[in-house]
C-alpha cells in the first residue's frame, strides 16, 4: 500500500473498515506490548492528516459536505416493502457448511437472470465479500504465497492479505480513454508462487470493466501457471458506460479455476445484511477440490445466520427496485460533476461501472494536499488517490451516492478552487 507517511495508515478511508486500533500501551513499553501480538498486525493504525483535519472539523461542529459517503442506508433512497415483513424462523438451527439451499437456490436465480447457468453445487455463502477473500486465501496459499492484486484498487485487500500470511503483488491498471488491465505487466508479475490473480469488475474506484480479451489473457495465465482467478462483481449490476466487450460476469466462462464473489451489501444495497457469496467455476476436477476445501473451512466457522439465509430470496427479489435508484443517483451525480469541472482545469476519467469517480486534478500539488485544503478551506471531504494506490499522484475519488444537493455544493467549491 502507498501511504504517503510511513508513520500513518489511511485511517480515513478505512474507518468504517477497521478500528483505530492504540498501538501502545500507557503502562508498558511497546517492546513488551508489541510481543505480545502476532505480527500480522504490525501496520500502523494513526490517523493520516485528512482524518485529524476530519475530527477537528466535527469536534467544532462544522457541517462537512461528505462526497465519500457510500453506504446506501443513509444516503436517502427507499427501501422496498419486500425487504420486511418476512416470517423467519430463527429457532431452527441446521447448519450446512455450503449455506441454506434456499438461498443458495436464490442466489442461482440471480444468476439466471443474467443468462448464465450456475449449479446449486456451484455456491458457498459467507457472511461478506470479506470472509469469501479469507475463505479463498486459506483455500488456495501457504504462508508467503503471492496473490496478484490490480493497481489502483480498494486497500483492504492488503489488509485481509497479510491477515492470512499471503503476499500481494499489484499489477497495473492503466488509463488511456478507458482503465485497461497492463497484460504483459500482468504476466511479468506471475511467478511460480503465485496461487490467484484477483480482478475486480468493475475495479473499485476506477469503474472499469473486464473486457472479454482481458478476461482471456488472466485464464491463459492461471492455466498456464496453475493458479486460480478470483473475480469481485460486488458492482457488476451497476453499469455507466460498459464497453462493448465488457463482461458483465465470468461467471460461466471460465477455463481455469475461478471465484466469483458478490453480496448483498451492493447487490441489494444493504450492507448491513452481512451476506456474501462465492460461486466457484472453471474444470470439474478443480471445482470438485475446491468444493471439498470450502465445505472443510465453512464447515470450522459456519459463521453466516440463518435469518439473513432465510431472507435471501426477498431480498435479491427487491434488488431491482433498489438498483433503479442507485441507478438514477449515479447519472444525477455524474452530470453534476460533468457541469461543474467541464470549464476547469479537473478532469473527470471515464466510468463505465460502480459507484464511484476518480477526478484527475491539476499537478500543483498532490492529492493528499488537495484534499486537506478541500476540507480545511471548504469544508468538503474527498478520498485522496494514495489511499488506493493510484499511480497519478494527483487523483482525488468521489463517491456516486452522495446526495445530490451535497454533491453538487461540494463539486462546486472544488471548481471554485482552481
Amino acid at each position: 500500500m502507498n501511504v504517503r507517511s510511513a508513520s500513518e495508515a489511511p485511517q480515513l478511508l478505512l474507518n468504517h473498515v477497521i478500528p483505530c486500533l492504540t498501538t501502545q500501551s500507557p503502562t508498558q513499553p511497546l517492546s513488551m506490548v508489541s510481543s505480545v501480538f502476532s505480527s500480522r498486525l504490525s501496520w500502523e493504525t494513526r490517523p493520516n492528516a485528512l482524518t485529524r483535519v476530519l475530527s477537528s472539523k466535527r469536534s467544532l461542529g462544522v457541517d462537512v459536505f461528505d462526497l465519500t459517503v457510500s453506504n446506501p442506508t443513509v444516503t436517502g433512497f427507499i427501501y422496498p416493502d419486500s425487504y420486511s415483513g418476512f416470517d423467519l424462523d430463527a429457532t431452527t438451527y441446521e447448519p450446512d457448511p455450503c449455506g441454506l439451499s434456499t438461498a443458495r437456490q436464490a442466489v442461482v436465480g440471480y444468476y439466471s437472470d443474467k443468462a448464465v447457468e450456475v449449479g446449486i453445487d456451484q455456491v458457498f455463502m459467507t457472511c461478506s465479500s470479506s470472509e469469501a477473500y479469507a475463505h479463498l486465501f486459506r483455500l488456495l496459499a501457504n504462508s508467503g504465497d503471492h496473490v496478484l492484486v490490480p493497481q489502483p484498487s480498494y486497500p483492504l485487500f492488503e489488509y485481509l492479505a497479510k491477515l492470512e500470511n499471503v503476499e500481494l503483488r499489484p499489477y497495473p491498471l492503466v488509463y488511456e480513454d478507458r482503465w485497461y488491465v497492463d497484460i504483459d505487466a500482468l504476466g511479468s508479475a506471475v511467478t511460480d508462487r503465485t496461487r490467484a490473480i484477483i480482478a475486480v469488475n468493475p475495479n473499485n474506484p476506477t469503474g472499469s470493466y473486464i473486457c472479454a480479451k482481458e478476461w482471456s489473457a488472466i485464464n491463459k495465465l492461471c492455466c498456464r501457471y496453475n493458479c486460480a482467478a478470483i473475480v469481485d462483481e460486488v458492482f457488476a449490476d451497476f453499469a455507466i458506460a460498459p464497453p462493448e466487450d465488457a463482461m458483465s460476469t465470468v461467471a460461466g466462462s471460465a477455463e481455469a479455476l475461478t471465484f466469483v464473489i458478490s453480496g448483498l451489501s451492493k447487490v441489494s444495497a444493504l450492507p448491513q445484511m452481512k451476506l456474501g457469496w462465492i460461486v466457484v467455476d472453471g474444470p470439474a476436477p478443480h471445482q470438485a477440490m475446491a468444493r471439498d476445501g470450502l465445505i472443510l473451512i465453512g464447515d470450522t466457522f459456519l459463521s453466516v445466520s440463518t435469518p439473513v439465509q432465510q431472507a435471501v430470496p426477498g431480498f435479491l427479489q427487491g434488488r431491482h427496485d433498489m438498483r433503479r435508484q442507485i441507478m438514477t443517483r449515479l447519472q444525477e451525480n455524474l452530470a453534476i460533476l460533468d457541469s461543474a469541472l467541464g470549464s476547469t482545469a479537473a478532469q473527470r476519467l471515464v466510468v463505465e461501472g460502480g459507484w464511484y469517480a476518480v477526478i484527475e486534478m491539476p499537478d500543483s500539488q498532490t492529492d493528499e494536499n488537495w484534499a486537506i485544503q478541500l476540507l480545511t478551506e471548504c469544508d468538503v471531504l474527498v478520498q485522496p488517490g494514495f489511499l488506493f494506490d493510484f499511480a497519478s499522484e494527483s487523483s482525488l475519488v468521489v463517491s456516486l451516492l452522495t446526495p445530490v444537493d451535497v454533491m453538487a455544493t461540494g463539486v462546486r467549491r472544488l471548481a471554485a478552487l482552481m
